[in-house]
């Protein structure tokens, strides 16, 4: 039993991805906080933190006299959600004028107490030391000792994920809608027989086209209610450039349920949304959700193709694609940083101008956002556990 149970370690250790960021700072008689921020990079994710050490206040604003410190780390990202955390360890250290360190405290957040909420979603973004606790009083009266002497103090943070959680897309959206399976899908096929249905529903060449029910869709959507009238028998879709786009939009519009594509090409996604949002099918999130699954999916599928990355980066901004756009960003990061910089800005190449524009009044371009995320990625170290199996050295 003891062999089975230190075998259970070894592999568990390998399974964990470990983050560390130290935090340097001084708190003088009148600073209410210390404050940073980084951002956690591993393959096709990056979640960005930040981290405070603050006065403690409940509904009120707080001020010097104040004498409770909490130390809170809180998710920033541009994604619905984040994965949850093996374990969080906050370690601060006082130092003397020398740079010696004289007094230390740790605090410890096991992560998988916090799996199994009894009541409502967990929220893996925001983590805090725990108020009216005997670390509150401890860390509360070593600010203060410290505050008139201005030492410097190192807060380090120490983040441990299971890598598998870590990259795992149902920790990035919310639900979808549910995929047509296979057995159901002669029914839903139904839905585009020629041999019953009276509307053809054309590709914006006219070259591609399907045909499917004009009561079904026009009782489905008020978009088809405004624009089709009871002589018509043929549509051109004029924002469709694929046959696809048209059958995955169709089938969900009516079926509630997404048919997945065998490839979902970042052109494809962006087509599907932009009908989705023109033929204002209820509750376009949910199918939102289930592309941008898809997408990270083919992102993961082909992370190491430089230029479909870049793609699908400009596209999932042009969709709104946020959630896709932040794994595109943590990809470049981990796979293609410098081939990113001497492209797109040290370079000349095409698609410089578009990657180095700016979109939006108050948004950066999108070359900026991977800079800035590789400077806060930097900000933490990275490393995982391999240990070697039993046996070996």
């Amino acid at each position: 039993m003891k062999a089975i149970h230190m075998e259970q370690k070894y592999q568990e250790a390998d399974n964990i991805v470990t983050f560390n960021h130290v935090l340097d700072f001084k708190m003088g008689p009148r600073d209410l906080r210390a404050k940073g921020s980084f951002s956690t990079v591993f393959e096709s994710t990056i979640l960005d933190w930040d981290l405070q050490l603050h006065k403690q206040f409940g509904g009120r604003i707080p001020n010097f006299r104040d004498s409770s410190y909490v130390i809170s780390l809180n998710g920033t990202g541009a994604r619905d959600l984040y994965p949850p955390v093996h374990s969080i360890s906050f370690k601060l250290n006082v130092l003397d004028s020398e740079g010696n360190n004289f007094k230390s405290l740790k605090y410890f957040i096991d992560g998988t107490t916090l799996s199994h909420p009894r009541r409502g979603r967990i929220d893996h973004k925001s983590y805090s030391t725990e108020a009216n606790s005997s670390f509150e009083r401890s860390l509360s009266t070593l600010i203060v000792a410290n505050q008139k002497k201005e030492h410097t103090m190192h807060l380090e943070t120490r983040m441990e994920f299971k890598n598998y959680e870590f990259v795992d897309f149902k920790y990035l959206v919310g639900e979808g809608a549910p995929n047509v399976s296979d057995k159901r899908e002669y029914y839903f096929d139904a839905l585009t027989n020629r041999s019953r249905h009276d509307l053809k529903l054309q590709t914006s060449d006219g070259s591609q086209y399907l045909m499917t029910n004009k009561e079904i869709i026009c009782l489905a959507s008020s978009f088809f209610r405004q624009h089709l009238k009871e002589q018509t028998i043929e549509y051109t879709v004029g924002v469709a450039d694929s046959l696809e786009s048209i059958d995955i939009c169709l089938t969900y519009l009516v079926t509630g349920r997404y048919k997945k594509p065998k490839e979902l090409t970042p052109k494809l996604a962006a087509e599907t949304m932009t009908l989705a949002t023109q033929w204002k099918a209820f509750e376009h999130k949910i199918l939102k959700n289930s592309l941008e699954k898809h997408c990270y999916e083919e992102l993961v599928k082909n992370r190491e193709d430089f230029m479909y990355v870049v793609n699908l980066l400009i596209v999932a901004e042009d969709a709104q694609f946020s959630n896709v756009q932040n794994c595109c960003v943590a990809t470049i990061n981990f796979y293609h940083f410098h081939d990113f910089m001497r492209n797109f800005v040290y370079g000349s190449h095409p698609l410089k101008d578009r990657l180095t524009r700016r979109r939006e009044f108050m948004r950066p371009s999108l070359a900026m956002q991977v800079k800035r995320a590789f400077a806060a990625s930097n900000e933490a170290t990275r490393f995982i556990k391999y240990l070697p199996a039993l046996g070996e050295d």
